[in-house]
C-alpha cells in the first residue's frame, strides 16, 4: 500500500484581465522599489496572461502544473481564453465543438459535458485540476485548457485521447468591480450572472459569482435549469504565501431528449429475407433493425439507405394489403416512408419521455489551496478538494423504450409501438482528493556540452484520490404482492406501458404522464463503489542551447484499489427453475456480489522534445502512457472488475510563430491506443464468448438448465481486453494581424477503430460508427477601435463535419455462397453550421473607471438547418436557429 496522504496538483488559475492587460509586479526587481514596500511574489503555479493576444493565449500550466509558454511545451495544448468563451457563448464542455475540431459531441440524454477527444470518449474532465462529476458552467471559468494525447503528468491521470481542464476565476487583490450580465433568447432562454470582486484589505480579497440559467429546447418536455453560486477568497499573510479557499453550490435540473426511435427485428410488418443480421448466415432479419444494426425509425433517414438494402426488404403480406401494396417484395423508398408514416407527422421523434421525467442533481464543492515560495528557486503547493453530489432521476427505461415493434394480431395489428416502464434512480457521489507539487528551478552553468547554461524546472508530486458512490435503482412492478420473499421479482412482473406511435406525442397522448403509483416501486439494484488512487510522480521541463531545445521528461506511478458491492434483486428465471434447481432459494437467482476487491498499478512514462530550427519554426515529438481509475462500477458477466483503461500514444509535428508573432500554430500527427475501452457492444454475442463448456463448471449460476447463457442473470455485460486505435492529423493556427482582427482555424483528420476485439467475435464488430473522419472550425472576429463604429465587434463561427457512417448491412443474393455476400454502409451527409455574433461596447461616462456597457446579439445555426444528423450510432435533428440577446454592465 502506498501512502494514503500525498502531495498534489495545485490550482491552475489565471490572473483575470480587467480593464486592459493586468500588469504583474516585476518580482525580480522588488528590492529596487523606492519605498521599500514588500510586494507579493507570484509563483510559477499561476499562469500568466500577459502574452494573450485576441483569441491566442501564450501560456499554460497544463504540461507540468507550472507556468510555461505553450509553444515551448512538447505536447499538444489548446487554450480557450475568456474572449473566446464570451464571444462563442461557451457554457459547457459540449460547446467546445464550436472552437476545436478535435472535440466532438457525445450526447447521452442527460448531460451536456460528455464529449469525445480525438474520437475517444472522455469522461474524466477536470475543474481546477480536480476530477469533477457534476456539470461545469462558464460563469466561474476563466479559461479552458484542452490537453490532447495520453500524457499522464498534467492532472495525475488522463483519458488517452485527452481531457479538459476548466481554469477558475479567482479573487483579485487591489481590484474592485461588479459585473452583471443578462441574456434572453428564443425557447424561453433566460440567463442571469453576477460577478463581484472586493479587495477588503491589502492582503484579503473576496469574489462572489452566481448564475441562474434556464432554457427549453426544440423537443417537447426538454429543458435545463441551473442555479450556481461560488465564493472565492484569497489571503496573503506574507509576500511569499497565499491561501485560497473556494466553495461552490450547484443545483441542476435537466430533461434532455434521448436518441430517436429505431427499427427492430420485432417489427412484424416485415418478414425474414436475407441474413442481414447474423454473420453466421441465419435468416432472422425482419426489418432494417437487426441485432447489430438498428436503423433510425424516421422517413428523414430513408434517403440515406442504399438501394440494394431497400430491394432486400419484404413486407408481411397482410400488412402490405393493409397499406395498399400489391407485391410485398416490391419495397420502394415511398413504401418505406409509408411504413414510417405513423410517426412522421410528429415534430418530436424521440424515445418516449414525458412531463414527469427529470434528472436532478445538487452539488457542493469545496477547495483549499496553499502556495508557498520557500526560496527564490523553490516553491510548493498543496490543494485539497471535496465534491458531494446527490442525484435523483425518474425516467422511462428498458431495452424496448426506443425500439419500434408491432404485433400480427389483435385490435391494433401492425400498429407500431414502443414498450417501456418507469425507473427511479438516486445516489450520492463523494470525491476527496489531495494533490501537491514541489517545484525547484535549477540553472546549470558548467561547461559540459548541451548542459551549459541550461535551465530546468524539476517537479515532484504525490497525489491521493478517493471516490465513493452508492447508486440505487428502483422499478415499478404490477403488484408488490408478486414479490418473492418480499424482495425478489421477475422482469415479467414490471408494470409496462405501451405507446402507439399513431396516437401522436404530446400532452394529450394516453398515459404520457407518470402514473403516480409510488408504492409500486421496488429496489432493483443497490450498489457501492470505493476507488482509491495513490500516485507519486516526477517531471523535468528543461531548456538547452539558449532555448533552442526544450524537453519534457516524466515518470508516474499509480496504485489503484477498487472495492465494490453489487446487489441486483430482479431475476430472469421462473418459479420452476428456482424450485427445481435452486432449492426454492430466490436469492440464488439474482446477482449478489459482496465485498469484491481488486487492485492495479502501473508506471507511466512521458518523454517529449522540441527543437527550434529557427526562431520561428520548430519540430517536436512525444511519447506517453497513462492509466485511468474507474469512475463507475463496471464488471464482466462473471462479476470480475473490468481493469482500468490504459493508454499509449505518440505525436510529432512542427510549430511556427511567424509575422512577428501574429501567426501562431502547429501541424501534428498522432497515434494512440486505448485498452479496455467500452467501444464494442457484445450484448448479443456474449453467448459466443461465455460458453457452458468453458465457464459452466466454475459459474453455473449464469446458465440455464439447457446450458445456454442467461443474460438476465449476468452481473455485467462488459468484455475486457478490447484495444481501440485513434490516428490522424491536426492543424491549428491563430492569426492576429492587428489589434482589430482575430482568426482561429482548427482541422482534424481522425481514423478510429477497434483493432483488437474478443477472438470469438467477427472482426467486423471492431468498426466504430458515427465518427466523422474530417472536422474543421473557423472563427473570425473584427473590432472597430475608432471612428463612428468604435466599440462594434463582428464575428462568425463556421464548422464542418464530413460524412459519417451509421452502420453497415450484409446482403446475400440467391447466387451468393454463404459468407460471400455484400456489405453496404449507410452514410449521413456532411454538415455545415454557421453562427454569427455582434457586440457593441461603450463607456457610460468619462474616465477609466466609468461603467462599461456591452450589448450582444448571437445567432446560432443562421440558416436554420434542422436536418437529421448523427453522433456515434445515435441520430437526432439539429436544433433550429437560436437567437440570444445579452446586456453586460461592469462597474
Amino acid at each position: 500500500m502506498l501512502l494514503t496522504l500525498s502531495m498534489c496538483a495545485p490550482f491552475a488559475h489565471a490572473q483575470d484581465s480587467d480593464e486592459g492587460d493586468f500588469v504583474l509586479p516585476d518580482v525580480e526587481n522588488n528590492d529596487s522599489m523606492s519605498d521599500g514596500e514588500e510586494v507579493f511574489e507570484l509563483t510559477d503555479f499561476t499562469v500568466s496572461t500577459s502574452g494573450d493576444q485576441g483569441y491566442f493565449s501564450a501560456n499554460s500550466i497544463s504540461a507540468t502544473r507550472s507556468n510555461a509558454l505553450v509553444k515551448n511545451t512538447p505536447i499538444t495544448i489548446s487554450v480557450i481564453n475568456e474572449q473566446l468563451i464570451e464571444d462563442l457563448q461557451i457554457l459547457n464542455d459540449q460547446d467546445l465543438v464550436r472552437v476545436n475540431a478535435s472535440i466532438s459531441e457525445d450526447p447521452d440524454g442527460f448531460s451536456l459535458n460528455q464529449l469525445r477527444i480525438r474520437g475517444f470518449r472522455s469522461l474524466t474532465q477536470r475543474y481546477d485540476l480536480f476530477w469533477r462529476e457534476i456539470e461545469r458552467d462558464s460563469y466561474n471559468i476563466q479559461r479552458v485548457d484542452i490537453v490532447k494525447g495520453a500524457n499522464s503528468l498534467m492532472y495525475g491521470q488522463a483519458d488517452p485521447g485527452g481531457l479538459i481542464n476548466s481554469v477558475p476565476k479567482v479573487a483579485q487583490h487591489d481590484k474592485n468591480f461588479v459585473n452583471i450580465k443578462g441574456t434572453v433568447g428564443n425557447n424561453d432562454y433566460t440567463r442571469a450572472e453576477i460577478d463581484v470582486n472586493q479587495s477588503i484589505t491589502e492582503d484579503i480579497a473576496v469574489r462572489v459569482m452566481a448564475v441562474d440559467f434556464s432554457r427549453e429546447l426544440d423537443q417537447l418536455y426538454e429543458y435545463a435549469d441551473l442555479r450556481g453560486a461560488t465564493i472565492e477568497t484569497s489571503f496573503r499573510p506574507t509576500p511569499k504565501t497565499q491561501l485560497r479557499a473556494r466553495i461552490e453550490l450547484v443545483d441542476l435540473d435537466q430533461n434532455l431528449a434521448p436518441n430517436m426511435f429505431r427499427s427492430t427485428n420485432g417489427d412484424s410488418r416485415f418478414e425474414a429475407n436475407s441474413p442481414q443480421d447474423d454473420l453466421s448466415g441465419a435468416a432472422n432479419s425482419f426489418s432494417l433493425g437487426t441485432f447489430r444494426n438498428e436503423f433510425i425509425y424516421s422517413p428523414d433517414a430513408v434517403e440515406f439507405i442504399p438501394q440494394p438494402i431497400i430491394d432486400d426488404l419484404v413486407l408481411n403480406s397482410d400488412y402490405a394489403a393493409q397499406i395498399g401494396v400489391a407485391d410485398p417484395t416490391n419495397v420502394t423508398r415511398e413504401v418505406l416512408d409509408q411504413v414510417y408514416s405513423a410517426w412522421a407527422p410528429q415534430d418530436d421523434r424521440y424515445s418516449v419521455t414525458g412531463p414527469d421525467k427529470f434528472n436532478e442533481r445538487q452539488g457542493l464543492i469545496t477547495t483549499l489551496d496553499w502556495t508557498q515560495r520557500i526560496t527564490e528557486n523553490l516553491q510548493a503547493r498543496i490543494a485539497v478538494n471535496r465534491e458531494d453530489d446527490d442525484r435523483e432521476a425518474l425516467a422511462r427505461d428498458g431495452f424496448s423504450a426506443g425500439r419500434v415493434t408491432s404485433d400480427t394480431s389483435g385490435a391494433r395489428a401492425f400498429d407500431p409501438y414502443v414498450e417501456t416502464y418507469w425507473r427511479r434512480q438516486e445516489g450520492r457521489t463523494v470525491s476527496n482528493a489531495l494533490k501537491s507539487t514541489l517545484l525547484w528551478d535549477l540553472e546549470l552553468n558548467n561547461d559540459l556540452p548541451i548542459i551549459k547554461d541550461s535551465e530546468h524546472k524539476l517537479l515532484f508530486g504525490l497525489d491521493w484520490d478517493q471516490l465513493l458512490k452508492d447508486p440505487k435503482q428502483y422499478e415499478q412492478v404490477q403488484d408488490t404482492a408478486l414479490l418473492r420473499d418480499g424482495l425478489y421479482y421477475r422482469g415479467s412482473d414490471l408494470l409496462n406501458e405501451r405507446f402507439y406511435l399513431s396516437d401522436g406525442f404530446g400532452p394529450n397522448t394516453p398515459n404520457i404522464g407518470f402514473n403516480g403509483q409510488d408504492d409500486l416501486f421496488v429496489l432493483r439494484q443497490d450498489n457501492d463503489l470505493e476507488v482509491q488512487t495513490q500516485s507519486v510522480w516526477f517531471a523535468a521541463q528543461s531548456s538547452f542551447l539558449n532555448g533552442k531545445l526544450r524537453s519534457l521528461i516524466g515518470l508516474r506511478y499509480d496504485y489503484i484499489d477498487i472495492e465494490y458491492t453489487i446487489m441486483d434483486f430482479r431475476f430472469g428465471v421462473n418459479d420452476n427453475f428456482v424450485n427445481n434447481n435452486l432449492g426454492g432459494d430466490y436469492s440464488r437467482a439474482v446477482t449478489q456480489i459482496q465485498d469484491s476487491e481488486n487492485n492495479y498499478d502501473q508506471v507511466s512514462p512521458t518523454i517529449g522534445a522540441l527543437y527550434w530550427i529557427t526562431s520561428d519554426f520548430g519540430v517536436f515529438a512525444n511519447y506517453a502512457q497513462s492509466i485511468q481509475s474507474p469512475t463507475n462500477i463496471d464488471v464482466d458477466p462473471l462479476g470480475d472488475i473490468i481493469p482500468p483503461v490504459y493508454g499509449e500514444g505518440y505525436e510529432y509535428g512542427f510549430r511556427f510563430e511567424l509575422l512577428e508573432g501574429k501567426l501562431n500554430g502547429q501541424i501534428n500527427a498522432f497515434y494512440i491506443e486505448k485498452e479496455n475501452d467500452n467501444i464494442v457492444n457484445y450484448d448479443f454475442r456474449l453467448s459466443d464468448i461465455y460458453t457452458f463448456a468453458e465457464f459452466g463448471a466454475s459459474n453455473p449460476q449464469i446458465f440455464n438448465p439447457n446450458q445456454t447463457l442467461n443474460n438476465n442473470l449476468l452481473p455485467g455485460k462488459r468484455v475486457p481486453g478490447d484495444v481501440s486505435r485513434s490516428e490522424g492529423l491536426e492543424v491549428e493556427f491563430f492569426y492576429n494581424p492587428n489589434n482589430n482582427l482575430s482568426f482561429i482555424f482548427s482541422y482534424t483528420y481522425n481514423n478510429l477503430d477497434a483493432i483488437e476485439i474478443n477472438e470469438n467475435v467477427n472482426p467486423r464488430f471492431g468498426q466504430v460508427f458515427g465518427q466523422a473522419p474530417h472536422n474543421a472550425v473557423l472563427v473570425g472576429r473584427y473590432q472597430f477601435r475608432d471612428g463612428p463604429l468604435n466599440g462594434l465587434v463582428l464575428g462568425v463561427n463556421q464548422s464542418f463535419r464530413s460524412s459519417s457512417t451509421i452502420g453497415q448491412w450484409y446482403i446475400e443474393d440467391d447466387n451468393d455462397a454463404p459468407g460471400e455476400g455484400t456489405w453496404y454502409e449507410i452514410d449521413f451527409d456532411p454538415e455545415f453550421v454557421t453562427d454569427a455574433f455582434i457586440n457593441y461596447q461603450m463607456r457610460l461616462g468619462s474616465g477609466r473607471r466609468a461603467p462599461r456597457l456591452n450589448l450582444g446579439l448571437r445567432v446560432n445555426n443562421i440558416w436554420d438547418d434542422t436536418d437529421l444528423i448523427q453522433r456515434n450510432k445515435s441520430a437526432f435533428h439539429r436544433p433550429g436557429r437560436q437567437y440570444l440577446l445579452s446586456a453586460n454592465m461592469r462597474f
